[in-house]
């Protein structure tokens, strides 16, 4: 009986020892809940300051758009629209490769439509008569 008595304190000393951890790490995941909590309502409220700012940011954007714009005569955007309305001179070698490209795509096209001609327009193949 005494040991049976010693094995029944073994076992309710080993529960006492696993309840206590238990408690322990309950106690830490309500802490940390505490935590999370706190970081969600400070990261809830920054969202207005990150507004205002970005409000602020685009409304000192268009100022400064607009006071450069105000700089600029009629005149001087009359002159940028126009220089850029006015083509630029291919270089040789740009020239030299689009007429490559347009000789190229119009041989294919020609060889394509010869080839369709020769199907479409062929007798149609014989097929060998036994000889009698």
């Amino acid at each position: 009986m005494s040991e049976a008595n010693g094995r029944l304190e073994h076992l309710e000393q080993r529960a006492e020892e696993v309840r206590s951890k238990l408690e322990r790490r309950v106690k830490v995941l309500d802490e940390r809940r505490h935590h999370v909590a706190d970081v969600a309502r400070s990261v809830a409220r920054q969202p207005l300051s990150i507004a205002l700012l970005t409000a602020a940011g685009t409304a000192v954007a268009i100022f400064l758009v607009q006071r450069v714009r105000a700089r600029r005569t009629p005149a001087d955007r009359l002159l940028r629209l126009l220089e850029s309305a006015t083509p630029r001179e291919k270089s040789v070698f740009a020239q030299s490769v689009q007429r490559a490209a347009t000789s190229l795509a119009v041989l294919a096209v020609q060889r394509a439509g010869q080839r369709g001609l020769d199907r479409w327009l062929a007798e149609p193949a014989r097929s060998p008569q036994p000889l009698p």
